[in-house]
């Protein structure tokens, strides 16, 4: 029994890690091909070791039969969908399409002759200490062999890959190859016990090398970039895993250690065992804290306070790059309108060596060249000042005429994407004590959003009015507030990222920083005003932003 509680807590600890390691990829990159194949065969691992452990632990051998077909569906499908991410990874899933077909199809095949007949279970048994077991039937020999070659041959395509690979790529194919390869070997362990044969430790503890497989992926992610993933240091799962599983360790250890000390002193107080608990807690924080430190030292290979200075420099140059992408979408509007007063300034100076005699031709050259001039000098001033971040400098701005303007820079892009933009508010006269670059900011990163979501055309349909604040805002009265609503017909934002559409990182773009909306909500909390987000199925986002009254008045 004592054999058979080790392999069902390795069972559980693989299926828990898998599960959520094949999660996190997915999440990181939803839209790419082997993070897409990477979660499916982390799951079919998970449908394995879990499978597997209610298998062991049924009541009667007909529900270990039904939970041994399930395990082995998962099984089924570990072999193909690895050497399907394999090829994906390397960038060969077209080269060996055939292959990949192949392997599907003799274990699609194999579905209905698992559920349907002996062939591959003939039954159930009891095996030495584990409990329930799979007793072999006349294909299952097959299928392993089948299985194996699959793997074996996935294996030698990587390690090629790995060797004529350079740089980043040539260590995340190295990681990969030898995390699967030790958790193969240690995988493979369990197929001993069908063909009754035990080795132990490396049954039932070889399990546990499954699960080394998916630290070296982790690590992988973490330093070597794969997936494309990467990780902002103490912002992810990851580091968050690692504490927990420290944690966990640690109050493990105290409960442990509390048990063996009232079994040897023979107290049952309640008050006794929480004053032990309590002393025994305190003892092990010293532990804790070093435990800590080596993570952060020799897992990051840095220190708590470089770690928290790198993420701080890291989130500030992420910042930069941001407001800077919005700079270059920015000038390459205000092309058209330099582009304008440098040509009559250009066609005056061709003409000033001829006519420069000419009173009338220097009275018009004088009245028309210097304003032409302070155009130019003010737009890139603004482009100056919009690039460089700055504390909000309040003044009165004509709102509707300030989104008028950014809609027109973006006219180029409206047009190439098929878009058609519209603006209306109920009052075009009304004044909002803000920042202008800022405001400007706000909406030009609103609007490339739109664009992002409607890449085969729609419409955006800018709004404004003055509404009685319905409690949905984060204000402290109900009096009037300036409503503006952002619009779009695109493909929305799904129920489970509204809420975390503002949040620092968080984007669904492959190579976005996700800092848009979050530099977005805090120029809006600086101008005391607020922002939410609104989605319904098939009818695009709509981004609503209300200023308080104090910051409103209209123009006389």
């Amino acid at each position: 029994m004592i054999l058979q509680s080790h392999y069902v807590t390795t069972l559980v600890f693989t299926t828990i890690v898998n599960f959520c390691l094949g999660i996190f990829v997915y999440v990181k990159g939803r839209n790419k091909l082997p993070n897409q194949i990477y979660t499916l065969f982390c799951l079919c691992i998970a449908i394995w070791t879990y499978g597997q452990m209610k298998m062991m632990t049924a009541d009667n051998r007909y529900i270990a039969l039904h939970w041994a077909r399930f395990m082995l569906t998962g099984v089924l499908f570990i072999a193909p969908l690895y050497a399907h991410f394999i090829f994906s990874l390397i960038n060969d899933s077209r080269r060996k399409r055939k292959f990949l077909i192949v392997s599907y199809v003799i274990n699609c095949t194999l579905i209905p002759i698992l559920y349907l007949t002996k062939s591959l279970i003939s039954g159930i048994s009891f095996k030495f200490s584990h409990s329930y077991f799979v007793k072999p039937g006349i294909l299952f020999s097959i299928f392993l062999t089948i299985w194996l070659i699959i793997v074996a041959y996935t294996q030698m395509e990587l390690y090629k890959a790995y060797r004529l690979a350079k740089g980043e790529r040539k260590n995340q194919f190295k990681y990969v190859f030898w995390g699967l390869l030790v958790g193969y070997i240690g995988g493979c362990g369990n197929y001993l016990l069908v063909y009754d044969i035990e080795l132990f430790p490396y049954t039932p503890f070889g399990t546990y090398a499954v699960t080394f497989h998916n630290i070296l992926i982790a690590y992988a992610i973490l330093y070597h970039k794969l997936f494309d993933i990467t990780i902002v240091i103490r912002k992810t799962l990851i580091y968050s895993a690692l504490v927990t599983f420290v944690t966990v360790i640690y109050l493990t250890s105290v409960i442990v250690i509390e048990k063996i000390f009232q079994g040897t002193v023979g107290y049952s107080s309640l008050s006794i065992t929480i004053l032990a608990s309590f002393f025994i807690a305190l003892c092990f924080i010293p532990l804790k804290n070093k435990i800590q430190f080596f993570i952060d030292r020799y897992f990051f290979k840095k220190t708590t306070k470089e770690l928290a200075e790198e993420n701080l420099k890291l989130h500030q140059e992420l910042l930069h790059h941001d407001r800077m992408k919005d700079a270059v979408t920015l000038a390459a509007g205000m092309a058209h309108e330099i582009r304008n007063p440098l040509t009559i300034i250009k066609t005056f100076t061709e003409f000033l060596p001829e006519k420069h005699n000419d009173k009338t031709f220097v009275e018009n050259f004088a009245r028309l060249v210097k304003p032409e001039v302070e155009k130019v000098s003010f737009s890139v001033q603004q482009l100056l000042d919009f690039s460089k971040p700055t504390a909000p400098k309040l003044e009165p701005v004509k709102i509707f005429t300030l989104i008028q303007d950014t809609l027109g820079l973006l006219s180029s892009d409206f047009l190439k994407h098929r878009i058609m933009s519209s603006l209306y508010f109920s009052d075009n006269d009304i004044i909002v004590a803000a920042d202008k670059n800022q405001l400007k900011q706000i909406f030009l990163n609103l609007f490339l959003n739109s664009i992002d979501a409607m890449p085969q055309g729609g419409s955006l349909n800018v709004s404004g009015r003055l509404v009685q604040n319905n409690g949905r805002m984060p204000f402290k009265n109900n009096d009037e507030k300036l409503e503006i609503s952002v619009q779009d017909s695109g493909c929305g934002i799904s129920e489970e990222d509204l809420g975390r559409v503002f949040q620092p990182f968080f984007t669904t773009k492959p190579t976005g920083t996700g800092l848009g909306l979050s530099v977005v909500r805090d120029i809006i909390e600086q101008h005391k005003a607020a922002i939410r987000v609104e989605c319904e199925a098939d009818e695009g986002a709509r981004f609503i932003i209300r200023f308080p009254i104090a910051e409103v008045t209209k123009s006389v």
